[in-house]
């Protein structure tokens, strides 16, 4: 999803690069140099995970809250879960 708004978020960590908390600062640095040639990925990264996602609360069997380190959080919906397994 990220990736797909890639203009939406590079405008959001540019505007914190201005902002007077240093570490603000430094992680939207990092995030833009992050996703600045980034494409959609295929397999877990787990490198890349660290360096970007803060905690991931999971609200129910259905719905992940993925929360990243430059303050975004965005809403997943998994597969049902089939019970019956």
């Amino acid at each position: 999803m990220v990736v797909e708004n890639k203009e939406y978020f590079m405008a959001k960590w540019k505007e914190q690069l201005e902002s007077e908390d240093v570490l603000i600062r430094i992680t939207a640095k990092n995030f833009i140099g992050f996703f600045k040639e980034a494409e959609t990925i295929n397999e877990f990264n787990v490198e890349f995970f660290f360096n970007l996602v803060e905690k991931i609360t999971v609200w129910n069997v259905e719905i992940l809250m993925i929360s990243f380190l430059d303050g975004s959080e965005i809403k997943s919906i998994t597969e049902k879960y089939n019970q019956s397994k």
